[in-house]
Formats: C-alpha cells, sequence, structure tokens
C-alpha cells in the first residue's frame, strides 16, 4: 500500500486512453478504456493534473493484461501462484519492520499504484516504505488472500498509522492525534516470463475512484489526518481492530470485555448513574480497590456502562445495595460512525437510525435498537474536540470477498 505523493510518471498505463479536455471527462474509446481528467490547478496555472478514474473491475483488468504473456516453458500457472501466496504470507510481515520486504521476487520494472501514489521501479516502492516508516507508525494486517486470475493474486488488509512526531508537539499533541486507517485490496500481476511480480495495484474501501490521482481518496485521506476529535492518550480504550473502513462508518471487531453498569432509563438518571459508576471505579466497592479510569463511557436510553481496565484481573463486587452491576459483553462487530460535539443519548438514538439506513443501503444486516453511544472526553473538553461514536452490532457479518 502507497500513501505519499508522488508525480513519477507510468509509461504506457494509459496508452489507449483518449486525451480529455479541461475540466472534463471523456468515456469514448476502446473496451474498458477507462475515463481521464484533467484537472486545472489554479485559475492563474497552466499545470495540469491528469487523472485516471477506475472501478474496481477496471483495476482487475488492468493487471490480468500480465496472463497475456507467453509464460516461460514449464511454467505451471497455479503452482506459481501458490507458492507466491506463501512467500507474501511471510514477507508482508516484515513490510514495516527492520527486514524489510525482499525485493527480489519483484522485476525491476514495476507498476505500483494506489489511488493517490504511483511508481514504475521496485526501488520507488521501497522509498515509498521507508517514507511511511519515517513519518508514521505504520501496522499492516493481511486479512485474507488468493489467487484470483491466471498470475494474478488479491490480498485483503488494514494499514493504520499514527504520526510519530505527536509527543513532540507537547500540549498541541493532547488535541491533535490523528490515526489514519485504511482498509482494501492489493491486486498483483506475476510476470509469466520471470515469475516475478510486475504489477501491484491498490484499492481502498472508502472511495469510488480508484485510479491515480483521486481527488475523492485525497480528500479521505486528508480529512483524517485533520480530525482533531481525539481520544485522551493518557486513558485505555477497549481493544478493537478495523476490519473494513467506508465513506460513512468503519467495520469493527471488539474483543470481549468486562464492564461496570447501571440504569440510565429515566430522564433525570445520567448525572446519577455516571456518578454510580464513578464511585465504584474509585473504590465503593466490596474491596475498596481503586481502578484507573478509562474511556468511552458506552450508553443507550437504558444504560450506562464503564470499561474495566485491562491491568484488573478480577473486578471487585460491588457494594451491597448498589446500582452498580458486572458483566461481560462478549466478542462482537459493530458498525461504527464518529462525529463531534456535545452528544446526548437522544443524539446517539438518533444518529444510529441513521447508520442503521445506511448499512441496509450497503447490504449490510445491523441489529435494530441494539446500538450503544460511545463518548470519550470530560465535560471540560470543547465541542470542536470531543469524539463521540455509535456502535450499531451486526449480524452475520463475513468480510467482503477480494
Amino acid at each position: 500500500m502507497n500513501l505519499s505523493p508522488t508525480t513519477s510518471s507510468l509509461p504506457g498505463l494509459q496508452r489507449c486512453q483518449q486525451r480529455a479536455t479541461t475540466g472534463c471527462c471523456s468515456t469514448s474509446g476502446p473496451p474498458h478504456s477507462p475515463p481521464t481528467r484533467r484537472i486545472r490547478a489554479s485559475r492563474h496555472s497552466s499545470i495540469l493534473l491528469k487523472t485516471t478514474l477506475r472501478s474496481k473491475d477496471d483495476v482487475h483488468r488492468l493487471v490480468r493484461l500480465t496472463a497475456t504473456q507467453k509464460p516461460v516453458t514449464g511454467t505451471d500457472d497455479v503452482a506459481l501462484v501458490q507458492s507466491m501466496i506463501e512467500f507474501l504470507k511471510e514477507d508482508l510481515t516484515h513490510l514495516f519492520d527492520d527486514q524489510g520486504i525482499d525485493t527480489s521476487k519483484y522485476d525491476e520494472r514495476v507498476m505500483f499504484e494506489d489511488p493517490i501514489t504511483k511508481y514504475d521501479s521496485i526501488q520507488g516502492y521501497v522509498n515509498n516504505i521507508r517514507f511511511l516508516k519515517t513519518v508514521f507508525n505504520p501496522q499492516f494486517i493481511l486479512r485474507d488472500i488468493q489467487r484470483t486470475a491466471p498470475y494474478e493474486i488479491t490480498t485483503r488488509w488494514t494499514m493504520s498509522m499514527k504520526p510519530t512526531f505527536v509527543d513532540i508537539l507537547g500540549p498541541l499533541g493532547k488535541l491533535w492525534s490523528p490515526d489514519l486507517v485504511f482498509t482494501g485490496t492489493s491486486v498483483m500481476g506475476i510476470n509469466p516470463q520471470t515469475g516475478r511480480f510486475n504489477k501491484h495495484v491498490d484499492t481502498w474501501d472508502a472511495v469510488d475512484q480508484q485510479g491515480y490521482f483521486s481527488i475523492e481518496a485525497f480528500i479521505h485521506m486528508l480529512s483524517q489526518v485533520m480530525d482533531v476529535r481525539g481520544i485522551p492518550r493518557e486513558l485505555e480504550t477497549p481493544e478493537y481492530q478495523v476490519l473494513v473502513k467506508r465513506r460513512d462508518y468503519e467495520i469493527r471487531e471488539y474483543s470481549s470485555i468486562m464492564v461496570c453498569e447501571t440504569d440510565n432509563s429515566s430522564l433525570t438518571s445520567s448525572f446519577t448513574a455516571f456518578g454510580s459508576l464513578a464511585g465504584y471505579i474509585f473504590g465503593k466497592n466490596k474491596e475498596s480497590v481503586k481502578m484507573d479510569m478509562t474511556t468511552p463511557v458506552f450508553s443507550n436510553t437504558e444504560k450506562m456502562q464503564f470499561y474495566i481496565p485491562s491491568t484488573v484481573e478480577k473486578a471487585p463486587e460491588p457494594e451491597d445495595g448498589s446500582p452498580v452491576s458486572l458483566t461481560t459483553i462478549p466478542k462482537q462487530i459493530f458498525a461504527v460512525s464518529r462525529f463531534g460535539g456535545i452528544a446526548s443519548d437522544e443524539d446517539g438514538k438518533r444518529r444510529a437510525a441513521m447508520l442503521e439506513r445506511i448499512l441496509e443501503r450497503d447490504g449490510l444486516h445491523p441489529e435494530k435498537e441494539k446500538y450503544i453511544l460511545a463518548r470519550y472526553n470530560d465535560p471540560g473538553t470543547l465541542p470542536p474536540f470531543r469524539r463521540n461514536e455509535v456502535l450499531v452490532p451486526l449480524k452475520n457479518y463475513t468480510l467482503p470477498n477480494v
């Protein structure tokens, strides 16, 4: 996956495209030829940015041109692809560590492309990885890998990145600490003549415009960089993994957690509920154990919950007569939508209903009226810097096919 901007050229990639007029797209041309767009940088500049707009099917067609080359005598496509799959399973674990990827499995001239970057050599790709490791702390998770055509492998992945320089920003680092997340696929073509990779094209789940240079993808990345709705870094949060990041929501898999909870169903109970849970956390329990505060505060129109820190091996029982009880939330998959400002329980209910409609539009199966509102910040945090989320549980969810 590539993220650092570049203007490297890619010889031959757009040979079949017609020239487009400024500000317009040309959709005529040979079958499957993707439209191009030429965008004027400013009204005082003659610099034009040429873009290639592709669907995910276009990406596969582009990579499958590889298979038209005559293979080396004796080459078995299935056996070769399987061996390269096993290679990637191991090699991608070193994508951002000190060992790095094994470049011997790539042709010297390789087409690397994602919606905002492209390179035409293995060295360009390696330099991009080095850049990401310098500026961010990237984490890569391989979700799936399959043979999707002769001499073609497709992977599904999640990549998260946190800036490495936030700690030196002082107070600003508490207000701005973005966590960038991208999910998508990599379609990788194998050169039948060399048995090495010669094409690597990424798609992002959050955008429709997949070709370089995608304005939509750039805005998606920039919106994550500029997001100031942060999580207090000194507080522990429940563990989860982002399975898919869409434009309007994320799909997360949460680990099983222990929570303390109390009633939140009456109009005046929110302050009382918060006070009861805070009291339990800070020592009003049978063992007088004081625990660290965590975030977020979970609630809906029925209950409010605090996450018990993972450092607590066995949560103490609440005092006799306490409205607080303990329960375990099992491992579960949620669709999650984020928003800022001051969030009430009614805001959570309204936003959950909006998210449920979006999920149904996308063919998913939300569990109706079982939402959770998550509020991450203390009341002293200014509204623009507050992070709130609604979590809607999903039924029978499976990862998208590669």
